[in-house]
């Protein structure tokens, strides 16, 4: 059974305008910074996880009720020009 992948929209659903905000201000730093990467959000883990096609996922981000977290668990594999 293969993992479900849902618009990064979806999870960002229901949360405040100033917890959106914060996370698509981190998603579009990390598309400026990292434009091959993909993004999709998990819905097991209410988080947008980002993809490298060489690194594999290096990024996260998971919204809660008054913050966003970022997790960078793998981006030490990205390359740090």
């Amino acid at each position: 059974m293969g993992r479900v992948a849902v618009a990064p929209e979806a999870i960002l659903a229901g949360h405040s305008p100033e917890v959106r905000a914060l996370a698509d201000a981190v998603r579009g730093l990390v598309r400026e910074v990292v434009p091959e990467a993909e993004e999709r959000g998990n819905p097991g883990w209410h988080s947008i996880n980002f993809r490298h096609p060489e690194v594999g996922y290096f990024f996260g981000v998971f919204p809660f009720a008054e913050e966003a977290r970022l997790v960078f668990e793998w981006g030490t594999r990205l390359d740090d020009p």
